[in-house]
């Protein structure tokens, strides 16, 4: 059985105020948007779309170097974007439709959110992906 989407986003809410001193209530973090589409124009247009709403294009990926992918399937590309902000637990649920409605219906599938702390990098891209962004 699946659990209800709010029980898994109040479980991070949970983590993160037990495993770190990032400020989850009080203060802005940076958040981390995944967006995946086999097409590449898609998801540099919502990047476009993105940016003009203060989002910053952190990477755009491939996995067309991946040796499991089989020739015949369709590349896949994932957009992470991020944004310093402040959520609740109400909040980022509300955000992923938000996301949808402003790229509209055609808009890539939403991958994930993520939290990240606001001073660490941390690099996403396995061996085979390449970023397209840079």
């Amino acid at each position: 059985m699946t659990r209800p989407a709010r029980d898994v986003t109040e479980e991070m809410f949970n983590r993160v105020r037990e495993k770190t001193d990032w400020p989850i209530d009080t203060g802005d973090c940076l958040w981390g948007y995944f967006f995946l589409d086999t097409d590449l124009s898609k998801l540099t247009s919502a990047g476009r779309l993105l940016e003009a709403q203060g989002y910053r294009i952190a990477a755009i990926l491939s996995d067309e170097d991946d040796p499991e992918r089989a020739p015949s399937d369709p590349a896949s590309y994932w957009l992470h974007v991020e944004k310093v902000e402040c959520h609740s637990v109400d909040s980022i649920r509300c955000r992923t439709p938000a996301l949808k409605q402003l790229l509209h219906c055609d808009a890539p599938k939403t991958r994930d959110t993520v939290l990240r702390p606001r001073r660490v990098f941390e690099a996403l891209a396995r061996p085979w992906q390449r970023n397209l962004s840079k």
